[in-house]
Order: C-alpha cells, then structure tokens, then sequence
C-alpha cells in the first residue's frame, strides 16, 4: 500500500508541475513513444497517406499476460472506396529492444522485431518499418517528425494528465502529427508501389486494455497538396475519445497555418457524451460522428464522415488478448472544422476558420467496441487477402 501512495503522491505533484510550471527542471523527461514496462498493453499505430490517396496501415501491439493472441502485427492497403488487402498476424513472440535515452532530444531507440514477419525501428530521427513475407515486401522509412507541441516535443494530447501514469487505465500519444514517408511496397502479383512524398501520422497507446467503446479519427493535407500556394493545406485534426471510466473523454488537437489547439480534460469531459463543453452525436451505422467541445476562450466543431462500404475490420488490444474485428476504420472519410474565439468568457463568439481537413476522401475515421453497438457487417468491405 506505502508504494501506491508514494506513486499517486508523486503523480499529483507532477500534474500540478506539468499545469502550472511547465519548465520546472523537477518534472521528469520522459519519452512516452518509447516503451512503458509497467503497461499492461502497448500499441504503436501508423497511417501513411501515399500519393495516390491510399492508406498503408501498420500496427506494431502486445498484451502482457494475454490467455490468446498476446502480439498482434496489422498491416493493410485501404484505397478511399476500402478495396485494398489486409494482414492479421497474431504471433507467439515478439522480441522488444530498448536503448538509451539520447541527451539532447529526450528520445529512445528501441525495436521490434518477429521472425516470421518483420521489424518496426524507432530512432530519435526515424522510424523504419521491413516486412519480409512470402507474399509481402515493404519498406517504409518515416522522417522529419512533426510533434504535438512544438514548444516540447516531448508532450502530446494529455498535456499533465499523462502524469497520472498508471493511475489511469489508457493513455494515448501522438508522436508525429505529419512526417514524411518514403516506401516500398510489393504485394504478390500486383505491380510494386514505391515513392518519396507520403505523409505520415505516428501515434500509440498503453495502459491496462482499450476502452469499451470510442471513436478515433485523422486527417491532413494529401501528399499532393501544395504548402506554399495553399496555406489550408497545411491543416491537420486528429482525435481519441470514449468511455473511460464510465465517464465520456475526448483529446482533439487541430492544427492549421495559424491555430495550434488542443482540447482535453476537464473541458472535453462529461457523461454519455455531454457536459457543460462537451455534447457528441454518432452513429457507426451511418458512419458520422459530430463533436463539439470549447474552454471559456475557444470552441472547436468537428464533423466527420466515414462512408458505409469503406470500412475495414481490425483487431483491439483486450485485457486477454487482441480481439478480432473489434473496431472498424474507414480511410476514405471527410473531416470538417469550425474554429471559433472569443475574448471574455460569455462573450460573443467569432469564427476565426472553418473548411474541409485534407483532401476529399482521405480521412480516418474508426469506430469501437460499444461504440460500433450496432455491429453493422455491411458496413464492412471484404479485402483481397486475409493472413492470421
């Protein structure tokens, strides 16, 4: 019991450092990209937006002391209209290595490699994905991180609620909100895919097991667009949120040329999707999702739009295992924002931007668990090829 009040003890101290002294040189560096021994699961995600418009999916992911399925490996193709192939590996072992934390970035090496199907890499300046299968050769090198913060690339959407550590039962990080990514890709038969300008959106979760239920969604600017002539296309949303301990909670960063928010607790907080700034509609089966969320100087309005027929299924990280199609995702949805301001609480608000997030037909959006309630199978579009 004495450990247990130490760690909240010092947790508490550290959120207050974290909310109220940032900078503090008593607050921990830690790189939560890198592994967390104590957790329970661990999951590292990866979209890359190739350019034409198709999604390449990675999922690196474990669950200590699982009874089945304790490793889980996803990689899948998915064009906006959700044609493409899908891998499921569920492998007995997967080795991790973890190196040293480097002085001047605060950031880890650290590896993981399956015999049977490949590697992902992580250094303080890249991340490499190699995946050697009978039929499945790919490369994929993702550079120039973007990170949730720029004033410390060590934060992410918590902010000092990532300090509670294992106080809470899941945590989300996003590492890179937009990198570059140079792949190869060959599928069996069909002609190699390879190039240079792919956009990439790093993130990863750890803690006890994934919520009953949530939502997830991302988008950006395609690889296509021009940052120079179109400052819009610089805008990028990404968003996590559910059931978390019987309470509703949603982190939501949108960045854009000009803005740089994020949203999260206590704000973007309430019970079964409403609280005095929250209030969220969906609806898995139509594939729409609407959040509103606001802190006394801002307030952000998303609509989302994942079309039914777009839909693949992908395996969760459960407290026994990795549960086959426990969520489903789109990558050919749409995302729009509305971002309004004002300057004194109870003031009128002005619409500072609003518009579409990245091009037509290339956002994420997922649903899970209870959150996908109806378990609408036509809402799912049968891949080519299935491996488990």
């Amino acid at each position: 019991m004495a450990p247990l009040i130490l760690e909240a003890s010092r947790n508490i101290l550290n959120i207050l450092l974290a909310a109220f002294w940032p900078s503090s040189p008593l607050l921990p560096r830690i790189d939560h990209y890198a592994p967390h021994e104590q957790a329970g699961f661990e999951g590292y995600y990866t979209r890359t937006l190739l350019s034409n418009n198709a999604t390449l999916a990675m999922i690196f992911c474990w669950v200590k002391n699982a009874k089945e399925r304790p490793n889980l490996i996803h990689i899948s193709y998915t064009t906006p209209d959700g044609k493409g192939w899908k891998y499921e590996f569920f492998p007995d072992k997967m080795e991790k290595i973890v190196g040293e934390q480097d002085e001047k970035t605060g950031l880890r090496t650290f590896e993981f490699r399956c015999a049977e199907v490949g590697t992902m890499r992580v250094t303080p300046t890249k991340t490499t994905y190699t995946i050697r299968h009978p039929s499945l050769t790919l490369d994929l090198e993702v550079t120039n991180r973007t990170p949730w913060s720029s004033d410390d690339p060590l934060s992410g959407p918590e902010g000092p609620i990532v300090q509670t550590d294992r106080l809470l039962p899941l945590h989300w990080f996003v590492y890179s909100t937009k990198s570059k990514a140079t792949y190869t890709i060959k599928h069996g038969d069909e002609q190699a895919l390879s190039g240079d300008n792919g956009v990439a959106h790093q993130e990863k979760n750890w803690g006890e097991s994934f919520p009953s239920g949530w939502i997830w969604a991302q988008a950006f600017s395609s690889p296509k667009a021009d940052t120079t002539t179109n400052p819009a296309s610089q805008t990028s949303i990404c968003l996590a949120g559910g059931n978390l301990l019987g309470m509703s909670a949603y982190l939501i960063g949108y960045r854009s040329s000009k803005l740089s928010w994020t949203f999260l607790p206590p704000f973007s907080f309430g019970w079964q999707d409403r609280g005095p700034s929250l209030h969220v509609d969906r609806s898995s089966a139509n594939g729409n999702f609407n959040i509103t969320t606001s802190t006394p100087f801002r307030s952000l309005v998303i609509k989302a739009h994942g079309p039914p027929g777009t839909y693949i299924d992908l395996a969760a990280p459960l407290s026994d295992g990795h549960e086959p199609g426990f969520c489903i995702e789109s990558f050919g949805g749409r995302m729009w924002v509305e971002a309004w301001e004002r300057d004194w609480p109870w003031g009128e608000w002005k619409l500072v931007e609003s518009g579409e997030v990245g091009e037509a037909g290339t956002a994420a959006v997922e649903f899970g668990g209870a959150y996908w309630a109806e378990k609408d199978k036509s809402n799912l579009q049968s891949n080519d090829d299935k491996e488990d």
